[in-house]
């Protein structure tokens, strides 16, 4: 009987210690990330672009979208898209995407864009809640916010996608290059 008691405090002793060490390498919410807004002055012009970018440029990602603007004004959202692993980094990243697109969608800017896979449909802006509240939802400033979505006009649509600050300048040059895009962005202001 106490060698089986010994045992169990033997093996609850390692499984503590594991789980501490499982806890003490649990992802921070300490990444500087940065929103890229990519506009294009047509509606397929993001779709074509986003179908350009590498698998490679695609994993540096932490999230991202599409977004058409139409004629009327009604934006619609394309499939998003997070990294795998659910880190802190992604979690931000995904909530700072799901704020843009619900404050281009209040504007007026409603986000319409292409569906990511062949058959999906355009989600409409309502439904997106970002998780964490911030003055503007997004994450970024209000000055940001606004610089932003008067570039996505009627007719247009745009790549919104996060990053790492230390991948951004490559990804930021390879999206200046598309024909037609314009590329801003803005730091993601640290979680409260």
């Amino acid at each position: 009987m106490r060698m089986h008691r010994r045992a169990l405090l033997v093996l609850g002793g390692v499984l503590t210690m594991g789980g501490a060490r499982v806890l003490a390498q649990q992802p921070t919410d300490a990444t500087p990330l940065e929103l890229v807004f990519v506009v294009f002055p047509d509606s397929g012009g993001a779709g074509k672009a986003l179908s350009g970018i590498s698998a490679d440029q695609r994993s540096q990602m932490e999230s991202y979208t599409t977004v058409i603007k139409d004629k009327s004004g009604k934006v619609t959202a394309g499939t998003k898209h997070d990294k795998k692993g659910g880190s802190a980094s992604t979690s931000r990243a995904s909530n700072a995407i799901d704020g843009m697109v619900a404050l281009l969608g209040e504007q007026g800017h409603q986000p319409e864009s292409k569906p990511a896979e062949q058959g999906a449909k355009p989600a409409d802006t309502s439904g997106y809640a970002p998780q964490r509240p911030t003055s503007n939802r997004a994450g970024i400033t209000d000055a940001d916010m606004s610089r932003m979505s008067q570039q996505l006009t009627p007719g247009g649509s745009a790549i919104i996608f996060v990053v790492p600050v230390a991948e951004k300048a490559a990804l930021e040059s390879d999206m200046s290059q598309t024909p037609g895009a314009k590329v801003m962005d803005a730091k993601i202001l640290p979680a409260e």
